[in-house]
């Protein structure tokens, strides 16, 4: 019997230091594959995910310069 992937999940973790402060931010998914669906779909979906959780935390960061950073002040 050979495993089968049901879902997946990422978390990605990014740091900015602004000045002497450091923000972190993460961003945590999960999603469901659907029955049937190929290993090389399965592949394609962990790449959406993963480029999503990366796209997350870089819009978090951008939040932030623009709260805290020298052009935000």
């Amino acid at each position: 019997m050979e495993a089968r992937t049901t879902t997946i999940k990422a978390t990605n973790r990014m740091s900015v230091k602004i000045d002497n402060n450091f923000y972190t931010v993460e961003w945590c998914e999960e999603r469901v594959i659907p029955d049937g669906m190929s290993e090389e779909d399965v592949q394609k979906a962990r790449a959406a995910l993963w480029d999503t959780c990366v796209q997350e935390c870089e819009n978090q960061i951008a939040d932030i310069n623009r709260v805290y950073g020298k052009s935000g002040r």
